[in-house]
């Protein structure tokens, strides 16, 4: 669990947006899963703001984690066979890439 910290915010900062614009701020900050004011706060201090993962994105997502396990095992006990390395690891090297799309 995360210790909040001592200071606390006592600044407030106040904007006018047209109503369109306030609906599509508080879509995305719901897409996000933050509140209005974390979002804003996000974008505005240039900090990440990924939507969050659908219901198929994270089945997608254990089943690319453990495809990447097995591959990985599958290479370690066939390490003494050296010409199925180079193929393994290209497969694991392309499982990990789209992996890291997940967590940028």
């Amino acid at each position: 669990m995360r210790k909040k910290s001592s200071a606390t915010r006592d600044s407030r900062l106040v904007f006018r947006v047209y109503a369109l614009e306030k609906e599509a701020i508080e879509l995305a900050a719901e897409k996000s899963d933050l509140k209005v004011s974390t979002y804003l706060r996000r974008c505005a201090l240039g900090k990440s703001v990924h939507p969050r993962l659908t219901e198929d994105e994270l089945k997608l997502h254990q089943l690319l984690v453990e495809y990447h396990n097995n591959f990985a095992r599958i290479s370690n006990l066939i390490r003494e066979r050296q010409d199925f390395i180079p193929a393994l690891q290209e497969v694991i090297g392309a499982i990990n890439h789209q992996l890291q799309k997940f967590n940028t």
